[in-house]
């Protein structure tokens, strides 16, 4: 997944901060001293995704003080592309379930499932549950032995849908693997 427009402006404008001042900069400089009419919670959740990638860097104890990382310089080119993992939350009757799933794969097979249940004109959540998504987010099957491996999946959601979804996997694995060649 690509940075979308409101990471990518903040990252453009701590890099501009950092280049004009050569100082690391926090969330509330780059609230106050831009034009992206954000609050510097937005900005810190927006930095910590941007850390988390190894786009910039904590410099600072207590307040997140920032500095931009070499990694920053091809994506603000438009010449590297990033993945962001989002924590998910799922509600089941008994807990609630935090995971951490490649987001731009999870919606791939959200989109899939959402397809497949227009066609035959039911909900979505009837092909396969959000909690069965995700579980092919971790499990990453690409064969159909390793696909009825992932909850609630049986013989006939394998014949099914399995060929879509182990494609999307599979298209999924093979692009990660070229980004580290």
């Amino acid at each position: 997944m690509e940075l979308d427009e409101r990471k990518m402006k903040i990252l453009q404008a701590i890099v501009k901060n950092y280049l004009e001042t050569g100082e690391p900069v926090g969330s509330r400089t780059i609230s106050k001293y831009t034009d992206l009419n954000l609050s510097s919670a937005t900005i810190r959740n927006e930095m910590a995704d941007l850390e988390e990638q190894g786009y910039i860097i904590s410099v600072g104890a207590g307040k997140p003080i920032l500095r931009v990382t070499e990694m920053s310089y091809p994506v603000l080119k438009g010449k590297a592309k990033v993945n962001i993992k989002k924590t998910v939350r799922i509600k089941t009757k008994e807990k609630t379930v935090e995971e951490t799933v490649n987001i731009s794969l999870f919606d791939t097979l959200k989109q899939i499932r959402y397809e497949i249940a227009s066609q035959k004109g039911v909900p979505a959540f009837l092909i396969f549950s959000d909690a069965s998504l995700m579980d092919m987010c971790r499990k990453l099957p690409v064969t159909p032995e390793e696909f009825l491996s992932v909850n609630g999946v049986g013989d006939n959601k394998l014949k099914q849908y399995g060929d879509r979804f182990i494609s999307a996997i599979a298209e999924y694995k093979a692009s990660q693997l070229s980004s580290f060649v």
